[in-house]
Order: C-alpha cells, then sequence, then structure tokens
C-alpha cells in the first residue's frame, strides 16, 4: 500500500520533479518537501470532502454539549475532532430501521441516508423519510462546534479526515496523487508554465476522483430490504 512519502512522489513526478523526497513530517531539507508538508494535508482534507469515502465514513453516539446556547433547537451536541463533513443525522433508537447491510466503520451497523451513497435508489426510502433529522452545525459563544437538533440520543454519520493511508484504495490514491500535484504545480514550475500544468492536473483529478467514487461505490453495494407497509405508504 502507498505511503504519504509515495504520494508526494506520485505527485512531484508527475510534474516532472525528481521525486525523491524521504520524508514530509518532519520535512527533509529539501523545497519539495516542505511544500508537500504545506500542501498534501490540504489536499487530502481536500478529497476527502468531495465524497463520503467508504473507508472514511464513521457513526458514532454523539456527547451532549456542555452549555446550549440555541434558543431554536433543545439539544446540543460536540462534534468529533476528526469529522470532514456531515453524512446524516439519526434517532440511535431507530438505528437497526436503516441497516441495509454493506460496510461501514461504526458500532451501531450502516447507515445510509438520502443522497450519501451514489446509485441507492429505493434503498434509501425508510432512512430518508423515517429516521433522518433534522440539524444545525454553529459555533457557540467559545468557539466551538456545535451540532444542534430537535433529536435526542442523536447517532451522527460523518466523513471523517483519515490519514493513516494503509486504508486508501488505490483509486483512491490515484486521484489524491494528482490533487497534490495541482497544488503543487504553482510552487514546482513557475509561471504561466506551473498555471498551466496545475489546471492540467486539475482536470486529470476530475477523471480520476470520477473513476475513484465509481470503485468506492461498487465496493458499497447496498442491497434494499422489505419497507414495512405502513412506511411505504409514508413515502
Amino acid at each position: 500500500m502507498a505511503s504519504d512519502i509515495d504520494i508526494c512522489n506520485l505527485a512531484l513526478a508527475r510534474l516532472g520533479d525528481e521525486a525523491n523526497v524521504s520524508s514530509i513530517n518532519p520535512p527533509d531539507q529539501s523545497a519539495q518537501a516542505n511544500y508537500c508538508s504545506r500542501f498534501y494535508p490540504l489536499s487530502l482534507q481536500a478529497i476527502l470532502d468531495d465524497n463520503n469515502w467508504g473507508f472514511a465514513t464513521k457513526t458514532v453516539t454523539l456527547a451532549a454539549a456542555s452549555v446550549n446556547d440555541s434558543s431554536l433547537w433543545p439539544y446540543a451536541y460536540e462534534v468529533p475532532s476528526d469529522m470532514v463533513n456531515i453524512i446524516a443525522l439519526f434517532d440511535s433508537a431507530a438505528s437497526g430501521d436503516t441497516n441495509y447491510g454493506g460496510s461501514v466503520n461504526s458500532t451501531n451497523g450502516p447507515l445510509y441516508g438520502a443522497g450519501s451513497m451514489p446509485g441507492q435508489g429505493t434503498a434509501n426510502r425508510f432512512a430518508t423519510h423515517g429516521n433522518q433529522q433534522n440539524y444545525s452545525l454553529e459555533m457557540d459563544s467559545n468557539g466551538n462546534s456545535i451540532l444542534y437538533t430537535d433529536q435526542v440520543n442523536a447517532l451522527l454519520k460523518y466523513a471523517a479526515y483519515v490519514t493513516n493511508t494503509q486504508s486508501f484504495p488505490p483509486s483512491f490514491v490515484d486521484a489524491l496523487a494528482w490533487k497534490l500535484a495541482s497544488n503543487l504545480a504553482g510552487v514546482i514550475i513557475k509561471g504561466d508554465v506551473g498555471v498551466g500544468a496545475a489546471i492540467k492536473c486539475m482536470q486529470a483529478y476530475q477523471a480520476a476522483l470520477i473513476n475513484a467514487v465509481n470503485s468506492d461505490t461498487q465496493n458499497r453495494k447496498v442491497f434494499p430490504r422489505p419497507i414495512p407497509a405502513g412506511i411505504a405508504a409514508r413515502a
């Protein structure tokens, strides 16, 4: 499996660099390593934000915030420190009703909300209309991110900031290297040539991202199970 150093050197190689970085944390003595140390985390966060990846999806029961500053929402929860974005919020008591199979990093079973994965079709009907809850992610008076909701016992499905490259599928590595190359182009290749290289790398990233998303979706095929008649009638 690729390491963060492998990904950085792949990105540099795509820009025509010698690609011999040996460390980015801390960076070795090269300028390339310093650039990679700065832009690799940003590139990783950007691609994690571009799709709800299976290897980066987590489901957790939220801990109540110590203070609720909101006059609009009855419940306030702390958000996970590794959260990139929210996929869906559920009632933890109903978690079994949203389990349609598949693989997710969760102690409560996989929860698939509306739009969380491409191509799910009717597998989302109960999760969409029965269990997903309204919420608002805001900053409290102390500057902390707080998730406000009407839901007691809230269960959060979210995209996490994953740094362990051993969990990255090959297609994800390929896309990430192109994303990093697009961010490195301007500092590795100066002037208009560097700008042009960045544009080409971004185009390559978009194509690689589609391939990675398709691969990720195929690895998380969801099969619908029978929906109770009463639920189906309300859908």
